[in-house]
């Protein structure tokens, strides 16, 4: 099923408890307690635009067609260099604005039928994981995530939310970097989570969501618990101490190297990163 990954059940050297962040909020040191399965809170594509609605005249209908079809037409190529990785992430972002701009909104101004359907952050997910399971000829990823989704008692829009704010949907993002794949894995946390880094980089998405599977499993993860994917995401080693919090609680405070890495997760454009802030990025 997957390259190289294995679990990290019965190996004493992958405890998840063998982690050296404070327990203090705000307060970290070390790999665990906030990097996690990625450290830029940007990834390759900037985070998902509020739908916008446009015209839905038949000329506009007609070229979001013919480029949306464009775009379907062009082959998966193997990422060699950070061009290419970059034409990709682009790609990706065409395609999500395109779905974008070719919403109308119910209720708005430009609306000229009550009964046209409201293309919703889901629907965009939707949209962009079947384009990536056909660019990579991958007949698993989506049912991969359905599964994951459930094992872990969250959503499949969740798990998306994650994907779309780490990579854009681009399963080579941070291709000849340290942060690899769909959901910008590390080679601290693979290493913890029993993941095969060096295999990540040639991974299919529904390995790499193996790969995101393993990590959760790592950290007990479960979403029953009131606990984001998000902020799993973002600071695992906290995430337990911070369960209930107020969304206004601080994660990381302004200065420190987590907020100073990530300022897509950061409150107020330059505040602290705080619990909804981490979320409201996830979105």
């Amino acid at each position: 099923m997957s390259r190289g990954f294995k679990s990290s059940r019965g190996n004493p050297a992958f405890s998840r408890f063998n982690t050296d962040a404070t327990s203090s909020v705000g307060a970290t040191a070390g790999r665990a307690a906030g990097l996690g399965a990625s450290s830029t809170g940007r990834g390759s594509a900037s985070r998902m635009a509020t739908q916008r609605s446009i015209l839905n005249d038949e000329e506009a209908t007609e070229k979001f067609e013919e480029r949306l079809g464009e775009i379907y037409k062009k082959p998966i190529t193997s990422a060699s260099n950070d061009t290419e990785d970059l034409d990709y992430g682009l790609e990706m972002e065409e395609y999500k604005r395109l779905i974008q701009e070719n919403t109308i909104v119910k209720g708005s101004s430009s609306q000229t039928d009550d009964t046209s359907e409201v293309s919703t952050p889901n629907k965009i997910f939707d949209d962009l994981a079947q384009k990536l399971a056909e660019r990579t000829g991958d007949t698993e990823f989506i049912g991969s995530v359905e599964r994951l989704a459930k094992k872990f008692n969250t959503t499949t829009y969740e798990v998306y939310a994650v994907i779309n704010g780490e990579s854009g949907f681009n399963h080579r993002a941070g291709e000849g970097k340290k942060f690899l794949g769909l959901t910008q894995m590390g080679p601290e946390s693979a290493k913890d989570a029993g993941v095969d880094y060096e295999g990540l980089k040639t991974a299919s998405p529904s390995e790499q969501i193996a790969a995101l599977d393993s990590y959760l499993s790592f950290w007990n993860y479960d979403g029953n618990e009131g606990l984001s994917l998000g902020l799993m995401q973002a600071a695992p080693g906290l995430a337990q101490s911070l369960k209930g919090s107020p969304t206004g609680t601080v994660v990381y405070a302004e200065g420190s190297k987590e907020w100073d890495a990530n300022p897509g997760w950061r409150s107020d454009g330059d505040g602290p990163i705080t619990i909804g802030s981490i979320d409201n990025y996830y979105t």
